[in-house]
């Protein structure tokens, strides 16, 4: 589970996630600058156009039967 900046930055460093994803290393410092340069609204329609593609996850038969929170 990523639940921190820090979590991000040493995931980004795994050289298959660097491969499927396309991406390098940041820096801490340039990704907490980003949102200062960048407006982070602009994203929204990227983010709603992904999101479209995205397929339902398929759960466990034993997950099925508990019931959703």
């Amino acid at each position: 589970m990523i639940d921190s900046v820090r979590t991000l930055q040493k995931v980004s460093e795994l050289p298959e996630i660097q491969s499927r994803l396309r991406i390098r290393r940041f820096s801490l410092g340039s990704f907490s600058e980003s949102c200062r340069v960048f407006d982070p609204a602009m994203l929204q329609a990227v983010v709603d156009q992904l999101a479209e593609d995205l397929l339902p996850v398929q759960r466990d038969a034993l997950l099925r039967r508990c019931p959703a929170s």
